[in-house]
């Protein structure tokens, strides 16, 4: 596995997930409750590092697809999408 292949994988596991619940580059709502879009995305970074951390001790994921690499490629996406939140290409 290289680098660029995990970078294709986030990028399909990214658009497969746009599909299912909605473009994650609407960057309105925390922005409507006066919430910096790239704050909101922070926040959503913790959720998934915790999770990451608990995966990493030992716990069982409870869910499909919530293994740790599968956590460590979401973190990764939050963080694009929080440079594109930043950087106003969201």
């Amino acid at each position: 596995m290289s680098f660029e292949t995990i970078l294709d994988r986030m990028a399909a596991i990214h658009k497969a997930k746009n599909t299912d619940y909605g473009s994650s580059t609407n960057l309105a709502p925390p922005e409507l409750l006066g919430i910096p879009a790239h704050i909101g995305i922070l926040v959503q970074m913790t959720e998934k590092l915790t999770r990451a951390c608990k995966l990493a001790q030992g716990q069982a994921p409870q869910v499909e697809g919530g293994a740790l690499t599968d956590t460590l490629i979401d973190l990764a996406s939050y963080a694009v999408s929080a440079v594109l939140a930043i950087e106003g290409g969201g």
